[in-house]
């Protein structure tokens, strides 16, 4: 039998709780807010479902903290893909509470009209 997998800090070997299932429901509702209220790129009319803004958001968040995500190519040689290691199920729990504010701030410095969400009780 395998043991269970433990995410530890590479420099101190202190436990990292990963993000816990009420801060992902905070910043997906945060997404379905931005869902229906904003366009993606700015100014270009498109509307982006959730998990294209989920996709975004990460992504930016990312770019934010330093993981830069590569762009390649797919094998047929046509679209961009952006390829990166972080994915928001393998965000710390600290990670979690930054990934909610900065998809906050962003949709609210969009001009987004977010709902009551107790993400205060999920960080």
């Amino acid at each position: 039998m395998r043991g269970a997998l433990v995410d530890r800090c590479d420099r101190c070997g202190h436990l990292l709780v990963r993000m816990m299932p009420a801060q992902h429901a905070a910043v997906e509702a945060v997404y379905e807010d931005m869902a229906g209220q904003i366009d993606y790129p700015k100014g270009s009319g498109q509307m982006l479902e959730p998990w294209e803004w989920h996709q975004v958001m990460v992504a930016s968040y990312a770019e934010y903290k330093g993981w830069k995500p590569k762009m390649l190519p797919t094998t047929e040689g046509g679209t961009l893909v952006p390829v990166m290691r972080q994915k928001q199920s393998r965000l710390t729990k600290a990670q979690g509470s930054e990934l909610i504010e900065f998809t906050r701030a962003y949709a609210v410095n969009r001009g987004v009209k977010l709902r009551e969400w107790p993400e205060r009780q999920a960080a």
